[in-house]
């Protein structure tokens, strides 16, 4: 293969000539090209295919889908991205009909098909599915036996008859990704050498021939040229198999077709430069354009495109061509700004090393332990069966190398699990891929939980020369409810549009009064304000909670009391992240509310398991009572990609109110689904509460801020600036302070007012008050305050800054060796102090420290080791993004830095309000600490940024600026 940018290119021709003149019209000065299995002849390169943007990889499925019975064009891509996600019959007889392949190749040759065991479990974990299901009816039941008995025969007299198959060596949805072809691919059944391939549909096959489905077929070519060209094999080595479950006789052999596979890479290509041109704001041009006759390349007519297909597009269609201008403008920029967003977290962005998906080939093995992507030459420890039905359990252990300390996942994360030989470098390209989700992470072993259960040991049986890597997964559907969401907004209630874009003034309803008393006995009657002002609000209403505040405790729960005491009322409760929604959900069950979890196993602490939604069904047999236990019940709880997913629980019930906690932190798309939901014609959540603090960490954007800011007057007239902001901004900024949409809590019971006084007076205009805890208001005491400068400091100052010398740039930018020797120092010291002084002493809960850099954390946790003292061990030490939402009783900040263009970086989420400079980055930093802040840097280099320079200066003013270089430590 041969992967040369396009203006270094000698002229090239395909060696098969169809349709080639379309990739002329693809290519730009920068397009990226790999020229798969060229020959050199008299200075022309004859590839057998050619591959535009190679590291853009498109899934199989989609490329398939686009093979419509009316026409192939890569217009229906971007189509099937907005259609609103089908729920039917159909489908859902095709997952269960997957499920009852994976019950037949599990259960082996001597068995009897369990049809009831099977649809128990099929209703378990499909129970929202199945209530929403629109047209379900007893035929469901009649197909789903009537397939799994084929299943059972084709499978145990036919499929493990034919020689060659060997039902011990058979692989149970295996992944893999081609950055060779461009494309990557879940298959349905493969056998371990990839010499049997099998691909199972549970809908009809052609009428007239009797034999596939052109889009089936396709889908089955490309897991063939996948197999072929990543791993050298003929096509004549590989068994293919399509599965028509529906039939007796549905197991069609199949075999290669070149030509039919050329088409199919022209639709992928063709896929990729319009996708690139949709992030640069070309969709816009493509929806106003749109029609069914663009999609109708065949011009085929007749009752089924005329009664069926032609309507529904039309249907279809019609949101974006009635929007007003502005709701088309608002549309088409954020649709630009997803697919940006979409396509840097494919290829990687130029600020963030070993970014991107791609960064599975295109990082090094170094970068990837740098950037605390990957974990290798793991040890595969033990096998487990939790669910009855196949290996779903893996347990790995980590080993005790510095490389693997700074690991970049977390439990709930989805990941590739992959073997690979100990003499090469961790290549996933050349791999069978097992996708996973991460159930417990400890610093010597990571436990993974198995998307598809697997029958077979034999995939977890490698050479004794072969170890295991981890690395991250990327997962589309996530940016699949985006696209919906987006669309979803065109067809919303007006009301709704209008509310959102500012179009009409918010209701308010003054006659509302409070029914409970939220006041803490009168102590804190701000609580029965807030909660009087947020039921009175009949639209939306924002609560801004500064750090400390209580937003979650006192805020989202006043707010949420009160509306319960309506008997009708239901509430959704969401956040952005898992984190935060256990949060909510501790609360929830303290107060003996019951609710339910929208959400996976892997994402929720053990505590809350219980509520979720498959568990809380399980005792359930029949639809109507889990109908009716949904409709009952009063609370829901879950993430917004979660509900985003969900979004036919809508269809079932609506919510008089919405409280979104955490968001600031999301971004508009994020949330518009959700918002423009309709329940029986009417808005499925009759008003919002946005819960956030704009002068804390926003959410994370791949693009610049220049390349998502908006310049459409009409689209800044509503208030939207830049599409990195969140809709709680950007209300924000529309209400102008209007109390009866918003209300800002003062009083905050985490930081001593010593800890939160530069905060309060440079980000908070002086507003914020202590509550008062007992912490807030008693002195330091450390009657044994130690010998040392470091503990006499410790022991006398709720904050410090000490300032580190200059020191020549003999190490890497991102290391501070000498930072990362007080720091460790420091800990050391706070410890000693405790523990001569009888203070309890925890290291998940005393100390934290934050760094900006992952390089950093790992040679400050070296330095710490040094010392020996086991009860330091497990002390947290992370980049303040990781922090938010946390706190600890001492917080070390580090600053890091030796060079001035490393300022940038540092304060990169900087905004001005009201003439005053915020800077979100250290406003989080500063204000995670309960007691005690000592912050660690360079004087010189930091008072290059005027908010740094006015922190040292507060730090002076206060007299805790400490020289290091006259320290004895």
């Amino acid at each position: 293969m041969v992967k040369p940018p396009a203006s270094s290119l000698k002229p090239f021709a395909p060696a098969m000539p169809l349709r080639t003149d379309y990739i002329g019209s693809l290519l730009t000065e920068h397009t990226q090209l790999n020229l798969v299995h060229p020959r050199l002849e008299e200075g022309v390169y004859y590839p057998e295919l050619i591959i535009v943007e190679p590291d853009s990889l498109l899934d199989i499925s989609s490329i398939a889908a686009c093979f419509e019975s009316y026409g192939v064009t890569p217009l229906t891509y971007l189509v099937n991205k907005i259609k609103p996600a089908a729920n039917s019959k159909a489908i859902l007889l095709g997952n269960f009909a997957s499920q009852l392949l994976d019950e037949e190749i599990y259960n082996g040759t001597e068995h009897e098909p369990d049809y009831k065991a099977s649809v128990q479990r099929f209703f378990q974990h499909n129970p929202l599915s199945l209530v929403t299901c629109p047209d379900m009816d007893p035929t469901f039941h009649t197909e789903a036996r009537k397939q799994q008995m084929n299943l059972h025969r084709m499978i145990q007299t036919q499929f493990s008859q034919i020689p060659g198959i060997d039902m011990e060596q058979l692989v149970l949805e295996p992944s893999f990704v081609s950055e060779m072809l461009g494309i990557q691919g879940r298959m349905d059944l493969l056998q371990l050498d990839k010499h049997v391939l099998m691909e199972q549909k549970s809908g009809k096959r052609e009428y007239l021939t009797n034999r596939h489905v052109e889009k089936h077929y396709v889908q089955m070519l490309l897991y063939l040229a996948l197999l072929h060209y990543n791993y050298g094999l003929r096509n004549e080595q590989i068994l293919c198999f399509l599965l028509y479950s529906k039939y007796e006789d549905g197991l069609l052999k199949e075999g290669a077709a070149p030509k039919l596979l050329f088409e199919a890479i022209r639709v992928r290509n063709e896929i990729v430069h319009l996708e690139l041109g949709y992030g640069e704001g070309e969709a816009g041009k493509v929806f106003r354009a749109l029609t069914p006759e663009a999609l109708n390349v065949k011009n085929v007519s007749g009752k089924l495109w005329e009664e069926y297909t032609r309507p529904q597009l039309q249907a279809l269609f019609r949101p974006y061509h009635a929007a007003s201008e502005v709701e088309r403008a608002y549309f088409d920029r954020f649709f630009a700004f997803v697919e940006k967003e979409h396509i840097l977290s494919k290829l990687g962005n130029a600020t963030q090393e070993a970014s991107g998906f791609a960064s599975l080939w295109n990082a090094s093995l170094d970068e990837k332990r740098q950037a605390g992507n990957i974990f290798d030459r793991l040890l595969l420890k033990g096998l487990e069966s939790l669910s009855g039905t196949g290996i779903d359990r893996v347990t790995l252990l980590i080993p005790n190398e510095e490389e693997n300390d700074l690991p970049n996942f977390r439990v709930g994360d989805v990941v590739l699990l992959y073997a690979y030989p100990m003499t090469e470098e961790p290549d996933a390209r050349r791999a069978l891929l097992l996708r996973c989700s991460i159930s417990d992470l400890r610093t010597d072993e990571v436990v993974l939980s198995l998307r598809a259960p697997q029958k077979n040991q034999a995939v977890f049986h490698v050479p004794d020369s072969y170890r295991w890597a981890i690395e991250h997964d990327f997962i589309e559907s996530s940016y699949t409810t985006l696209y919906r969401g987006l669309y979803a907004f065109l067809s919303a209630k007006e009301d709704r549009r209008q509310c959102l874009l500012g179009g009409r003034t918010p209701r308010v309803d003054e006659s509302l009064r409070l029914v409970g008393d939220y006041s803490l006995n009168g102590a804190s009657p701000e609580f029965n304000e807030l909660a009087l002002r947020a039921k009175q609000a009949q639209d939306y209403f924002l609560l801004i909670g500064p750090p400390g505040t209580g937003k979650t405790s006192f805020g989202l729960m006043s707010i949420l009391q009160e509306e319960l005491h309506d008997e009708a009322a239901s509430v959704l409760l969401l956040s952005y992240t898992n984190r935060a929604v256990d949060e909510i959900c501790s609360k929830l069950v303290r107060t003996e509310l019951d609710f339910i979890r929208i959400g996976t196993d892997a994402s929720c602490d053990t505590a809350y398991k219980p509520y979720l939604l498959r568990n809380r069904m399980e005792g359930y047999a029949r639809l109507s009572d889990i109908k009716n236990a949904l409709r009952e019940m009063r609370i829901f709880v879950g993430t917004t990609a979660a509900f985003s997913s969900q979004i036919a629980l809508f269809g079932l019930k609506s919510f008089s109110l919405a409280i979104v906690d955490e968001a600031s932190q999301i971004l508009e798309p994020h949330l518009l689904g959700i918002l423009s939901a309709k329940h029986q014609g009417q808005n499925a959540i009759r008003r919002f509460v946005l819960i956030g603090d704009h002068k804390q960490l926003p959410a994370v954007v791949q693009q610049s801020e220049k390349e998502s800011e908006v310049a459409d007057p009409l689209l800044r007239a509503i208030g939207l600036e830049n599409c990195r902001q969140s809709l709680f901004e950007r209300l924000l900024r529309l209400s102008k302070g209007d109390p009866s949409r918003v209300f800002c809590m003062e009083k905050q019971g985490r930081m001593h007012p010593a800890v939160s006084l530069f905060s309060n007076l440079f980000f908070y205009g002086h507003r914020l008050k202590p509550v008062p805890m007992a912490h807030q208001l008693r002195e330091l005491s450390f009657p044994h305050p130690g010998t040392s400068t470091i503990a006499r400091i410790v022991s006398q100052r709720r904050l410090a800054f000490f300032a580190l010398p200059y020191l020549p740039h003999t190490e890497p930018a991102k290391v501070n060796s000498a930072e990362a020797k007080l720091i460790a120092s420091l800990v050391k010291e706070i410890w000693s102090l405790y523990t001569a002084n009888g203070k309890a002493f925890s290291a998940s809960q005393t100390i934290g420290i934050i760094v900006p850099y992952r390089n950093q954390i790992a040679v400050i946790r070296s330095e710490i080791e040094r010392f020996g003292i086991e009860a330091l061990r497990g002390i947290s030490i992370d980049t303040v993004e990781r922090y938010q939402g946390s706190e600890r009783d001492v917080i070390l900040y580090g600053f890091t830095v030796k060079q001035h263009y490393q300022l940038d970086f540092l304060a990169e989420n900087v905004f001005e309000e009201e003439g005053i400079v915020i800077d979100r980055k250290l406003n989080v930093a500063l204000t995670r600490a309960r007691e005690q802040l000592f912050l660690v840097g360079n004087p010189g280099l930091l008072s290059r940024n005027e908010t740094f320079r006015q922190l040292i200066s507060f730090a002076k003013e206060q007299g805790g600026y400490v020289e290091v270089s006259s320290l004895k430590w």
